[in-house]
């Protein structure tokens, strides 16, 4: 029985050892081109290449249940955006209350000339003007609008600081401040 088993083991193992000899590989062509036929195949090959344009197509994450919104007048690339409330008032109407910098997504607390606060990120459209909130600093935020020059159809970006306006005791530290530091250089 024994040797039964050990004749089947190695029956196996040669059986699983064998390996198949690679293909073999025909010896490169050796012909001439010339460079005609170079650049016909180069343009043949420009020809036969697609490319996909989204131009005239419509949006495949758009809800198609949705009923369509008028939005008058707007330039085609702001009639797609949702308008949200912070863009019915200007910039300079708004004020900054805080910011929180020290972390991965910094957000702002911008309030309203109604008294209410609103909560803004990076990416967040304020103003009249679909402004987006670009930069979030200690002390400011950065609003960029683009305006388009309507002779030529250039488009050009203007960043508006949103700054936040110091309080009557942070004035007064700020002052206290001053008188400490030293002025000019040591003697």
């Amino acid at each position: 029985m024994r040797t039964v088993t050990l004749f089947a083991i190695a029956a196996l193992g040669a059986a699983c050892g064998e390996q198949v000899p690679p293909p073999r590989v025909a010896p490169p062509r050796t012909t001439t081109t010339t460079a005609a036929d170079d650049s016909a195949a180069a343009e043949q090959a420009a020809q036969d290449a697609y490319v996909y344009t989204p131009i005239g197509k419509r949006d495949p994450f758009r809800n198609t249940l949705e009923p369509a919104h008028d939005q008058g007048n707007l330039p085609n690339v702001a009639q797609a955006i949702h308008v949200t409330p912070l863009q019915k008032w200007e910039i300079d109407q708004l004020s900054l209350v805080m910011t929180v910098t020290a972390t991965s997504q910094p957000y702002a607390m911008v309030e309203d000339p109604d008294g209410r606060g609103w909560s803004v990120r990076l990416g967040d459209f304020v103003g009249k003007h679909f402004g987006k909130v670009t930069a979030i600093r200690r002390d400011e935020v950065i609003v960029t609008e683009v305006t388009q020059d309507r002779s030529t159809g250039r488009v050009y970006p203007q960043q508006l600081p949103l700054r936040m306006k110091a309080d009557d005791a942070e004035l007064k530290a700020r002052e206290l401040m001053k008188d400490l530091v030293p002025s000019g250089g040591a003697q």
